[in-house]
């Protein structure tokens, strides 16, 4: 199954991602991020975020990571900054805004954590493909979690992208900006994840490698997305395109709503 949708991101004017001819021959990613060490407001944390996704973002090479680490809520710019690979643990952009204060997020599933985190990732397409973006995270409602006090995580909203028909449009830049933790009122967003469909390809783990390849999303279970359960708008949201801006961009992609800070 694939949807037609408009150029997410694209090279080509009015938008851009800076010298195009410069990527990496695979799809890659990079991102920009920050962490609030101890809790507090993330007014200021945010908002050096999103200036750096509008001025600097360019400047970040692919497959890095870039990590402000702010010590107080009344610093507008990290004392210092951790730089590294984006493989790994990252594989997309997350929000962790709501452990807050140490306060307790969702019912049963999620534990209180003192050190607010968010992070904007870019990926970049070099060549032709279709793609999806997957919202993910812990579980609203306790009814979706057989082991309170277990930390869960339910899928909650897919989207498919389908290849563009001009390869003018390439290499293309989507944006998956800091989630919208609102978007599901069954499911406390956390995390978006976007990888690569190749038809015949069967399915992977999202819990894997960066961009990993599916087939499609209309046929997968939670097992094979290494989730512990697919959420109640999950079907529909698939049969559905999403959203697209220009990038650099903090709009949601399944929502359109700007989160700039």
């Amino acid at each position: 199954m694939s949807i037609g949708t408009i150029n997410l991101s694209g090279c080509a004017p009015p938008g851009g991602c800076g010298d195009c001819s410069a990527g990496p021959n695979v799809p890659t990613l990079r991102g920009i991020g920050a962490v609030l060490v101890g809790g507090g407001d993330t007014t200021n944390m945010l908002d050096w975020i999103a200036n750096y996704v509008a001025n600097d973002i360019n400047n970040i090479p692919w497959g890095a990571l870039v990590t402000g680490n702010f010590t107080a809520p009344s610093q507008t710019s990290p004392p210092t900054q951790s730089n590294g690979p984006i493989g790994g643990a990252l594989t997309g952009s997350q929000n962790e805004l709501h452990y807050l204060n140490n306060e307790q997020g969702p019912p049963c599933t999620i534990y209180p954590a003192s050190d607010p985190v968010a992070y904007f990732v870019q990926a970049y397409l070099p060549t032709p493909t279709a793609y999806y973006i997957i919202a993910w995270g812990g579980p609203m409602d306790a009814s979706l979690s057989a082991e309170c006090g277990q930390p869960v995580f339910w899928v909650a909203r897919g989207c498919i992208f389908a290849q563009q028909a001009n390869s003018a449009e390439y290499p293309m830049i989507v944006d998956l900006p800091i989630p919208d933790d609102t978007l599901d009122t069954s499911i406390q967003v956390q995390n978006y994840y976007i990888g690569i469909i190749t038809p015949g390809a069967g399915y992977s783990s999202i819990n894997g490698p960066s961009l990993a390849v599916q087939q499609d999303l209309t046929g997968v279970t939670a097992a094979s997305l290494n989730m512990n359960g697919l959420g109640p708008n999950w079907s529909s949201s698939i049969a559905n395109p999403c959203y697209s801006t220009i990038a650099p961009s903090t709009a949601d992609p399944f929502t359109g709503e700007d989160d700039d800070p």
